[in-house]
């Protein structure tokens, strides 16, 4: 960063919400931040500067060559200069690491126009300015993933204070871009809590660079472990820093591991795509891998945040899932030659006047206004379905619908990704990790890590019958439709309506407690269920429930539900030892009616623990969907023994 000062200004800042003054573009085309009082980037050789400051500084590529992975993390993302630079230098060089991992916070993100226009003075960005433009988030704070090149380069950006969101975080970063605007002008980024976090943060062989040798920087990064030295800066700055950890023990490469994972619904399908992508080979095993058999098989699947206005553990999951599901959906290839997601928006009709002033509340939180949500009025709803409600309801227009079957048939049409169509019955650990058996007692697969996603049918295997999921059955109703009556998006009011699909619309889903002692009969369509999804939606939009046809078609499925609404994502605890682990074995399961939304994150976290990855989500938000959780609460109870 220069250390240009320029007058200060009292503009609100309209990114964060706070007072404070936005950034300004000045006529020599310098980008301004007026809050520090300094310019975003230098417009004499700025990308120069950035390839020798912090990666020249960083002994980059040579670093990250023949590793598996390599992380890097920076204080300030600004313009994303320094993540195109580094990712164009990862591009060009050979012998890559399998996967890239950038990290980088920001408290005062800039607009995408701003940003937009900081990058135009780089052309030969290119494609890669593109990609990311594509992809960068609304201003609304916490952590977003952005993924790019397959999934060999991953952003993750933290939007917030540095402590605060460098300590959400769990990561193992070999290399600190130390940039920010500098101490003199924004002291916050560089003070004692920020370093504690690069200390906490950072890999035995870790190092370092910045543009400023500020004593007070070097003396904290010394207190740290750290090595400071002085090397030639860029341009007319003579010098610059440089720091590095000595490691006692160099990390030994990730060996090659074999992974298997029992379930092809959403949550299967959603881990294999994960594991492909960071080029591990993956073996599926479902008894009806084309078939779907739970809510992953229904003909539409709903896509939408489930809306909190609390700070609790199920919010933030949530409030995670969402903004992580709807860059998932957007960087999907095609599938059926259409994008896998319909984003024809969802309207959720407010029943009662405390429902309208709850869409009120959640209209302001940032996540939702943040993405377009807006609450409309009786006429709106009008507009928008064609039948009136005269409370209202909330506006989502980034939710939409997807082919639950199609969407988990195209995750899995990958090269490293084998699929089996066989149950296991019984899995076993062995020397080499886990072996997996099939009704006869043979053994169908050897693997060193077993991802089990197969829903209820997780708890028929010994080492995790103690999971306390709960079954629900939905059935769902289709009834003839025409096109031209009624809403083209997503309604819901309890249940939900789709809009006119293959000549049908789709009403659902009834949720009722199944009993496990009732036999298996809960595929058996029940005229009750699809009674009631009828009589759901004549009491919620009754001039359109007399133009539907009658039933074409009804499907019944069991959810894995769970008695604190959050899935088990994780490593599986020893139910013996619960204080420890079974090495090499996960669990996906207990999503609910959500997996369409709360898959791919948690996918996403079982990759950050397999391969030392930053998390997708906050630290606590991981614990909180952890798979121990459980067994951990029935020890205070006294139920189980630590």
């Amino acid at each position: 960063m220069s250390d240009h000062e320029t007058p200060p200004d009292d503009k609100a800042d309209k990114n964060t919400g706070e007072t404070g003054p936005e950034p300004r573009w000045r006529e020599d085309g310098a980008l301004v931040s007026d809050r520090f009082g300094d310019v975003y980037f230098s417009r004499d050789g700025g990308l120069d500067e950035t390839r020798h400051v912090f990666l020249k500084g960083c002994g980059l590529p040579e670093r990250w060559q023949n590793r598996d992975h390599f992380t890097i993390a920076e204080t300030g993302f600004g313009t994303g200069l320094n993540m195109l630079a580094t990712w164009q230098a990862f591009r060009d060089s050979p012998g890559q690491c399998r996967q890239l991992n950038l990290i980088s916070v920001e408290a005062y993100p800039l607009t995408k126009s701003d940003m937009t226009r900081a990058l135009d003075e780089w052309p030969e960005l290119g494609d890669l300015r593109a990609g990311l433009l594509t992809q960068y988030p609304p201003p609304e704070p916490g952590v977003h993933r952005l993924v790019f090149d397959g999934g060999r380069v991953c952003l993750t950006l933290l939007i917030g204070e540095a402590a605060a969101m460098f300590g959400q975080l769990q990561a193992r970063v070999d290399a600190w871009f130390l940039d920010g605007f500098s101490p003199s002008k924004n002291p916050e980024m560089w003070r004692e809590e920020v370093m504690d976090q690069v200390a906490r943060l950072s890999a035995p062989d870790a190092v370092a660079a910045s543009f400023t040798v500020a004593r007070a920087v070097r003396d904290r990064l010394s207190a740290r472990g750290f090595a400071c030295n002085k090397a030639p800066g860029f341009g007319r700055k003579r010098d610059m820093l440089v720091a590095h950890r000595e490691a006692l023990i160099r990390p030994e490469p990730l060996p090659d591991r074999r992974f298997a994972i029992i379930g092809a619904g959403i949550a299967g399908s959603a881990m294999a795509a994960a594991l492909a992508a960071r080029g591990q080979a993956v073996t599926v095993i479902d008894p009806h891998p084309g078939l779907e058999r739970a809510a992953s098989g229904n003909p539409v699947g709903i896509v939408m945040p489930r809306l909190h206005l609390g700070d609790d553990p199920v919010s933030d999951f949530n409030r995670s899932a969402w903004r992580f599901a709807t860059a998932w959906y957007d960087r999907l290839p095609l599938v059926d030659g259409a994008p896998a997601l319909t984003d024809c928006g969802v309207l959720q009709l407010a029943r009662d006047g405390d429902e309208a002033a709850r869409f009120q509340r959640l209209a302001r939180l940032p996540n939702v206004a943040s993405r377009s949500g807006t609450v409309v009025d009786g006429e709106q709803v009008c507009f928008l379905t064609g039948t009136g409600n005269e409370h209202g309801g909330l506006w989502l227009p980034e939710a939409g619908w997807v082919r639950p079957h199609r969407l988990c048939q195209a995750l899995r049409q990958h090269e490293a990704i084998t699929v089996i169509d066989k149950a296991v019955a019984r899995i076993r650990p062995s020397d080499s990790g886990w072996d997996l058996f099939d009704a006869t007692g043979e053994v169908m697969l050897s693997a060193d890590v077993v991802i089990v996603a197969n829903g209820l049918d997780s708890r028929l295997y010994s080492q995790l019958d103690w999971q306390p999921l709960r079954p629900k059955r939905g059935q769902i109703t289709e009834l003839a439709a025409e096109a031209g009556h009624g809403p083209n998006c997503i309604t819901t009011f309890g249940h939900y309506l789709s809009p006119v699909i293959d000549g049908r619309r789709i009403v659902g889903a009834s949720y009722d407690h199944w009993d496990d002692a009732i036999p298996a009969n809960w595929p058996d369509v029940r005229d009750d269920s699809d009674e009631g999804n009828r009589a759901a939606l004549a009491a919620a939009m009754p001039a359109l429930a007399g133009m539907l046809g009658h039933v074409i078609d009804s499907r019944a499925a069991l959810r894995a539900t769970t008695p604190d609404h959050l899935p088990l994502a994780g490593p599986a605890p020893d139910p013996e030892n619960i204080a420890a682990v079974l090495p090499g074995l996960y669990l996906l399961t207990g999503l609910g009616s959500t997996g369409l939304v709360t898959a791919p994150i948690c996918a996403e976290t079982i990759c950050a623990s397999l391969f030392d990855e930053p998390l997708s989500m906050a630290d606590t938000t991981a614990a909180a969907i952890a798979p121990a959780r459980f067994l951990e609460r029935a020890a205070k109870r006294g139920q189980v023994t630590v």
